[in-house]
Parts: structure tokens; sequence; C-alpha cells
């Protein structure tokens, strides 16, 4: 004949079986919670059926610029290890083209401008847009991520990117706008409509940047897929916003060029 269990025995169980019964309630709403987010995407592809290749779309962007950017910090590190002597180079720079009679100024921010014909070995060359939307006076820019290791993190940047191959200027400068940027509405790319050219400057590397403006009516709905999103600045803001890549000179300047301009009558 069988011993009747314990106390002990009887609370031993009593406790395996509430615990069972806590991980079986535990893996119900799991499954329930999973179930409901499937229904959830179900109904937003029934409706949009775009959505979702869209969602993966912008996934797949986001790995690529996460790549991009670790690429460009390795570039940015190694540029600053080779241009120890940058003083120097840029020194018999401008010795040689005064010699054949061209001209480097080099301004108080450390911009070089140029004023010379023919090819110049820059280590870059880039083209970016300023967006100036006129029923606000706001201008457009981008923040750049704050991620450790890339040049001027969390820093205002002008919406732009590097040439390739036999681009122009403004050719980059629209492909740039509309690989980065999208409407809201319709996940479209967005299109710069008239740009126009404002100022190409060099930079110490020496790297090249062909800067163009486009005004826009209004503020647009647009998203970007670069860095932590778009910002719109007064020109009192933009005057005191220090800028990635030393861009608050251009943007000053641009904004003293709008000032001057004759009021329609």
């Amino acid at each position: 004949m069988s011993e009747r269990p314990g106390p002990e025995d009887t609370g031993k169980k009593a406790k395996e079986s509430y615990s069972m019964h806590k991980a079986l309630e535990q893996d119900r709403s799991e499954a329930d919670a999973k179930k409901a987010e499937t229904d959830a995407v179900i109904k937003r592809m029934s409706k949009d059926p775009g959505w979702f290749m869209r969602g993966e779309s912008v996934r797949h962007d986001a790995k690529a610029k996460e790549a991009n950017d670790a690429a460009d910090a390795h570039l940015w590190r190694a540029e600053q290890d080779k241009n120890e002597h940058l003083d120097e180079y840029i020194a018999e720079a401008k010795k040689g083209a005064e010699k054949a009679g061209h001209s480097i100024n080099l301004s108080g921010s450390g911009v070089v401008e140029h004023e010379m014909g023919g090819e110049r070995p820059f280590k870059s060359r880039g083209a970016g847009i300023i967006f100036h939307i006129r029923s606000t006076g706001e201008l457009m820019f981008f923040l750049r991520d704050d991620k450790p290791g890339i040049p001027f993190p969390n820093m205002p940047d002008i919406i732009g990117g590097h040439l390739e191959g036999n681009e122009t200027p403004e050719q980059t400068a629209r492909r740039e706008i509309s690989e980065e940027l999208s409407n809201k509405d319709t996940g479209e790319p967005f299109v710069a409509g008239q740009v126009n050219h404002f100022k190409t400057f060099v930079d110490d590397r020496p790297g090249e940047h062909n800067i163009f403006v486009a005004e826009l009516d209004e503020k647009p709905n647009i998203a970007t897929n670069e860095g932590q999103g778009l910002i719109f600045l007064t020109p009192e803001d933009a005057r005191s916003t220090e800028f990635a890549f030393g861009y608050g000179q251009v943007v000053n300047e641009y904004l003293d060029s709008v000032e001057q301009k004759p009021n329609p009558s």
C-alpha cells in the first residue's frame, strides 16, 4: 500500500503546477501579441500593398547608410593621418599658382577660395543644395548622425554628396537629393526644381565643394534617410549655428546675398 504524500510533497507539487501554469500563460500572452502584430501587418498590407516593400527598402537603405558612414569615418581618419604636412602643401600650391598668374586667397576661417583655371588635384569633390523656404524664410538642412568615429557628428549639414563618374556638380546635387529625400505621402523621390549655383570653394584637405540654392514656395512634406532628420533654421538661427565642414561661412554669405537683393515692387 502506497504512502500518502506528506505536506512537504504536496506543497512541492503545487509550486511546480503553479510554475507550469504561469509559463503557459506567458507563452499564450506572447503568442497573442505576435498574432496581433501579424494581423496588423496583414491589415496594413491589404490597404497599402506597397507599404511592406517600402519598409524593407528603408531597412536596406539604413544598413547601406551605416556601412557608408563607417567607410567615410575610415577615409576621414586616413586623411587626417596623411595631412600632417598640409600647411606646407598649401603654401607650395599658393606659390605655384601665383607664379602661373593665378591666386589662392586664404580666408579667416581657413577656407581656401580659388580663382584658378584647369584641373586641381582635389582629394574629394562634392555638391549640395541649400533649400530656402520662401513662405517662412527658413533654410532646410539635415542633422548628421551622432555616432563616434564619423566626421562632425550631431551637426547640421548641407544635403548633398560626392561626385561620381563623369557627373557635373549639378547632376550630383540632384542625384543626392532624389536618393536622400522622399515625399512622405507617396514615398516617391523628391525632385528639386530649379537650382542655381551659388559658390564653389575649396577646403584645406583640399576638397572642392559646389554649393547650389533651390527656393521652395512652401515647406515640403518630405523625409530623409540621411542622418537624424531634416532641420529648418531661421536666418538668425542659421547665422549662429556651427555647421559641419565649415559650411557656416557659405550659409552666411548666402544670407548676405538675400538681404542685399532689392525688394520686388
